[in-house]
């Protein structure tokens, strides 16, 4: 049986008992998402999971929204024969012929009872015992703390420097904030593919295997940077991990590609979070070859060139900020502000004549640059 016979099959099956709507999971998805990616205006996802090359057996938002899409630019066909303006994301009849003849498929779909598809397609969900379900665990209120001190901490030493006083900053006061709290510290590694061991050091685990693992998958690095979790999307637990020598190791399980963020959650409360990106087979290599410039006056912009560049989906690490969902429509250019907030004052009142050493590295779903990129700031 063909791919598009198969497509056709598995959807009217599916269609008839109810499950393929947002939340299914099973291999009808994949097809369905990559017959959409076939038109860059119904196109599930630019990079990451559900993008070209990348479809996932996951039917959730940005499936539903990309066949919504799908439905619109073919309205003609088919909403308008069911007196409809606006679509519904159902996958009907009329849809799904649309789409099998976007897949090439030229007959009429398969008519099949759902018996025979069910005896041969498996709807299980793989994934099931790791899924958390959405607003159920916060894994960025530690992170949250921490923006909070760091800004606090900005804040006063910028006051001060406006008013040319010699900031007071209290360390004490502000650790004493995260006492006791789970802090992680090290990753073997924070790109791998499924299967590999990783190992993580944190400060505050439990003893026993009473620590929980999550990863979060956060594209473009919004969520981690924010402490607000709207950016991102789906999150996976692996539970019950016993601590050893102040670290926790596992091996990780087969989640969809991507960039995550990894907290772990123990009596003490949450951890902060640190990115790791789930690698797949041959997947392109982030590098940075160059900069614009090797200097750059604060609040001024540098383009970073390199490869593996997502369309969307960026993140950029200096050793003063992180800059979030940075977009390379060309993907081997990326061009920034460069503002850290703790030296705001400083350039204000400064001639733009010291230097201040940085470097830049890239992170989204397809890894990081190990070596970053120096360059100086003007303040």
């Amino acid at each position: 049986m063909g791919k598009n016979v198969l497509l056709s099959a598995a959807f009217l099956a599916t269609s008839s008992i109810g499950q393929l709507v947002p939340g299914f999971y099973g291999p009808q998805v994949a097809i369905l998402q990559e017959l959409l990616n076939k038109n860059t205006a119904t196109i599930v996802a630019q990079s990451g999971p559900g993008s070209p090359g990348q479809e996932t057996d996951y039917f959730g938002p940005k499936t539903l929204a990309a066949l919504k899409r799908f439905q619109s630019v073919y309205a003609s066909d088919i909403l308008a024969p069911l007196g409809l303006t606006a679509p519904t994301g159902f996958l009907g009849p009329r849809t799904l012929e649309k789409l099998n003849e976007i897949g090439g498929l030229t007959s009429s779909p398969v008519a099949v009872t759902p018996s025979q598809v069910l005896s041969n397609v498996s709807y299980s969900d793989p994934l099931a015992p790791y899924r958390v379900p959405t607003g159920t665990v916060d894994v960025y209120a530690t992170d949250r703390k921490m923006i909070e001190i760091r800004d606090s901490i900005y804040s006063a030493v910028n006051t001060a420097i406006a008013n040319h006083m010699t900031p007071s900053v209290n360390p004490a006061a502000a650790s004493q904030t995260l006492a006791g709290a789970v802090l992680i510290t090290n990753l073997s590694t924070q790109y791998a593919l499924p299967g590999t061991k990783i190992t993580i050091a944190a400060q505050n685990l439990d003893v026993g295997s009473s620590n929980n693992i999550y990863f979060t998958l956060d594209p473009g690095g919004l969520a981690e940077s924010t402490g607000n979790s709207q950016g991102a999307t789906t999150t996976f637990v692996i539970k019950n991990i016993s601590s050893s020598m102040g670290s926790l190791s596992f091996n990780l399980p087969q989640f969809p590609s991507g960039r995550y963020d990894v907290a772990i959650q123990n009596s003490h409360g949450i951890s902060n979070s640190a990115f790791f990106v789930i690698a797949q087979e041959q997947q392109t290599t982030v590098a940075v070859t160059s900069l614009s410039s090797s200097t750059v006056r604060w609040g001024g912009s540098i383009t970073v060139y390199g490869s593996g560049f997502t369309k969307t989906g960026n993140e950029i690490f200096t050793p003063f900020d992180t800059i979030p969902n940075v977009s390379s429509p060309d993907g081997h250019s990326l061009t920034v502000n460069i503002a850290p907030e703790q030296m705001k004052e400083d350039a204000s009142l400064g001639s733009g004549n010291v230097s201040v050493p940085s470097s830049i590295s890239v992170v989204n779903g397809n890894g990081y640059t190990v070596t970053p990129k120096s360059f100086s700031i003007k303040i």
